[in-house]
């Protein structure tokens, strides 16, 4: 049985109106125009940190290098960062990859090929594609791994995409997250949830979206607020989180920036 859910959640006021506030001071007048900050993260065996601040006209995106293998729990660097045929992507949680049995890249890649060109379209399409292809996995994995199945249904978070380009002067990204739960007889049921658009889900001036764990960046900007350029914030962002948990978020850290200009990447990590 599969199942599917579209929620969606509204912004934070006090993110708003910390940001307002910190916008008037002299350290973060450089980023005064940022519009969005989305935050990606992952726990347990998976290990992920993905960061994004967005602006009207241009978008950084910031991760760690970190991956266990679910399959064989081995742990080594890829990177989270990718570039498609219409639009930039990252991930966090069930990844897999050429060969296994859940292969996120390739889906994503199927969703980047549809005509219709709208971040929107693409990304309904990838919710199309990997809720079977992710029940399928999960229905493996239980028989194979069970241990690492239950890790999954305990954390009832499967995966976060989110996909995000600046096209024609503006910056936007589409999300979803994917969500797993146990019918009473056991049945699989995948659900989509989360599902952000910006702009449209992203209320002007300044909004925060974010999923999983984020202690280390909460607990900083909760003190801080946000300092220095996007570059730099993000970068040292998931520094604190590969200090916080360092078994599972890892270096090197890569740093992306799409904006007028094209892609450039500050600090390209494994991602070059």
């Amino acid at each position: 049985m599969i199942a599917a859910r579209l929620v969606r959640d509204g912004p934070r006021l006090s993110w708003q109106e910390r940001m307002s506030e910190l916008n008037g001071s002299s350290t973060t007048r450089a980023t005064a125009t940022i519009a969005c900050v989305v935050l990606l993260t992952a726990v347990s065996a998976w290990a992920t940190t993905v960061l994004a601040i967005r602006g009207p006209s241009w978008i950084v995106v910031a991760s760690d290098s970190m991956y266990v293998s679910h399959e064989d729990g081995r742990s080594s660097t890829i990177c989270k960062i990718h570039q498609g045929k219409n639009f930039y992507w990252a991930s966090e949680g069930v990844y897999g990859g050429a060969g296994q049995s859940f292969d996120l890249p390739s889906l994503v890649g199927r969703a980047d090929s549809v005509k219709s060109h709208a971040l929107l379209d693409e990304m309904s399409t990838l919710d199309d594609i990997i809720v079977p292809a992710l029940s399928d996995y999960l229905t493996l994995l239980r028989k194979a791994k069970p241990a690492k199945y239950q890790e999954i249904l305990d954390r009832k978070h499967a995966a976060t995409v989110i996909f995000f380009r600046v096209e024609q002067g503006l910056a936007s990204y589409v999300s979803d997250a994917f969500y797993i739960a146990e019918s009473p007889n056991r049945e699989i049921i995948i659900s989509s949830n989360d599902r952000k658009l910006c702009p449209g889900d992203c209320p002007e001036p300044i909004s925060k979206w974010e999923d999983g764990e984020r202690e280390a960046v909460d607990k900083y900007f909760e003190q801080h607020g946000m300092d220095g350029t996007p570059e730099d914030f993000l970068k040292r962002m998931v520094a604190l989180e590969i200090s916080d948990k360092p078994t599972t978020v890892g270096p090197p850290i890569s740093v992306l920036r799409l904006d007028e200009h094209g892609a450039s990447w500050p600090s390209p990590g494994v991602c070059q």
